[in-house]
């Protein structure tokens, strides 16, 4: 009995709310990192004499001398079963391009457009979403040399539309695939402050504070395809998230070009509407609504990064980094690979 319910309970439509909210961090972390990049900050650097050490000036090619960027980002992670609900997997992939100059008195500004595309799977209830995202950004930050370091505060926000294609296969009664065509959308606000403290003579630590706040809409669907179909309500979930964390920084000369690796660990916290919930019935007949709750996103995760980027000549640098999300039994992995160029 419990699995006809399953079958038939329409699961997909709420975890998918929650997938799209769990990935919408792969949008906020590729802006803020390089919002991050383009604040005009002193680095470790290693000058051309071979001596080391923290300058605003000598920094060669500086940071923001790399104005333009593109990214290509994938991320692949797993809700785990919770109650009622099953275990639900999503990959996402796509490309960010965008790029920011400076406005006065050391603030900088800048802008980003992006398209990923994605797939949602409950595989216990034979279903699916097929997800295809768009977003638009802006961001931007500013800098301030303190007696040991840096203050640096940086925001940004996003929009995202979301157009999602849903696939159930129910064999309750004679075999059905039902189907729904249906779009969402997510508004990202992010705001973050570290301080970054130079560690040795080519390093920095920085501990920091990080703010975001999602807000997603999803609209009324009607499914097509067999008696189960079911018609869905339009919902509205918020969530807010906390995050705690230090992050390193260390630059080392590789033969004639110049590397910097990054590394941080913090602690995320997520408030709000973290087990979305769809209010839905059957289209046939006149049945009284249901609500189903989706696989939740994690309440605590353990949040980990790691970047490398090379120099390549005078005019652009090049870039792999890995982000993942550990708590509550559900884990989010992602990795890009990124190119940074000046004129």
């Amino acid at each position: 009995m419990d699995g006809a319910l399953n079958q038939i309970s329409g699961e997909l439509h709420g975890s998918t709310q929650s997938a799209l909210l769990n990935s919408s961090d792969l949008t906020m972390r590729t802006i803020s990192n390089r919002a991050r990049d383009g604040l005009a900050t002193a680095k470790p650097v290693v000058r051309n004499s071979g001596q080391l050490g923290l300058s605003d000036t000598d920094i060669s090619p500086s940071i923001s001398d790399y104005p333009l960027w593109a990214e290509v980002v994938g991320s692949w992670s797993t809700l785990g079963n919770h109650r009622n609900a099953a275990k639900v997997k999503t990959q996402f992939g796509g490309l960010f391009i965008g790029g920011d100059t400076g406005i006065g008195n050391g603030w900088r500004a800048g802008g980003a457009l992006g398209f990923t595309d994605g797939r949602v799977k409950v595989d216990a209830r034979s279903s699916k979403s097929d997800v295809t995202s768009y977003t638009a950004a802006v961001y931007g930050g500013n800098s301030w040399s303190t007696e040991r370091g840096h203050v640096s505060l940086l925001g940004a926000a996003a929009y995202t539309y979301h157009d999602i294609d849903t696939r159930r296969n129910v064999s309750v009664g004679d075999n059905q695939t039902l189907k729904a065509d249906y779009k969402a959308n997510t508004t990202h606000l992010f705001a973050e402050l570290g301080h970054s403290f130079p560690f040795g003579q080519v390093s920095t630590v920085e501990p920091y504070l990080g703010v975001a706040w999602l807000s997603q809409r999803a609209k009324g669907f009607a499914e097509t395809g067999g008696t189960a179909a079911l018609r869905g309500k339009s919902e509205h979930d918020d969530v807010m998230t906390t995050t705690l964390g230090l992050r390193g920084t260390t630059t080392l000369n590789l033969g004639d070009k110049q590397a910097t690796f990054k590394g941080g660990l913090g602690w995320r916290h997520a408030a709000g509407d973290i087990d979305p919930q769809r209010h839905m019935a059957f289209t046939q007949g006149n049945g009284a609504m249901f609500t189903v709750a989706g696989a939740p996103i994690a309440k605590n995760a353990a949040v980990i990064d790691f970047s490398a980027e090379i120099n390549i000549g005078k005019m652009s640098a090049l870039g792999l980094s890995y982000a993942g999300q550990f708590g509550d039994h559900n884990t989010d992995n992602s990795a890009s690979m990124y190119w940074r160029v000046r004129f």
